[in-house]
């Protein structure tokens, strides 16, 4: 029985021995993206997504090993049937869904167009909302209860807060509109 219980010690101290020097191999530092993560988190910014989207897949990728700092909720109930009632009562209706808190400024050289119905276009489709107008910006579709207002003498167009960002949103534009820096 003692000659059990040293070869188990050993088993034990080998293999902690053995994750002390691979798991840094692993990269368990920080990931590239954290303190951006950290900082949309911070700025009042929600995403909004379902486990099942490939859209929400491919946003969490782009953020790598800091995926899990993003202030994520999950839509989706967990048999990929319907929809929780967190995401009901916020009326999100497709994802991926950003949210902010605070005002939300966007580049175009055009007017964001209005949609007036869903059928409109893709985007339109997209962003239409009960509860939100729906505006078109550029390639991104945007949902405010306010109409844009265009900066001084830019091609900026400001919605104010609550407004919402619809579909695959590159790390650019979401560093945009949180005010927080992308790393290098």
């Amino acid at each position: 029985m003692k000659k059990f219980i040293y070869i188990l010690i050993g088993v034990v101290v080998l293999a902690g021995i053995v994750f002390v020097i691979v798991a840094p191999a692993r990269g368990s530092g920080p990931g590239k993206y954290d303190a951006f993560a950290t900082c949309i988190a911070k700025s009042g910014a929600t995403f909004y997504g379902a486990f099942w989207c490939p859209h929400c897949q491919a946003e969490k990728a782009r953020f790598g090993s800091s995926a899990h700092l993003l202030p994520y909720v999950e839509c989706s109930n967990p048999d990929g049937q319907g929809q929780n009632q967190t995401c009901n009562d916020k009326k999100i209706q497709s994802y991926p869904t950003w949210e902010f808190s605070k005002s939300i400024t966007l580049e175009s050289p055009e007017a964001p167009h209005k949609c007036l119905s869903a059928n409109e276009s893709t985007i339109c489709q997209n962003a239409f909302r009960p509860d939100m107008d729906a505006w078109v910006v550029g390639s991104i579709g945007v949902g405010s209860n306010n109409a844009p207002v265009q900066n001084a003498t830019s091609t900026k167009w400001t919605f104010s807060p609550p407004s919402r960002i619809y579909g695959d949103i590159p790390l650019e534009l979401l560093s945009e509109v949180s005010a927080c820096q992308l790393p290098q």
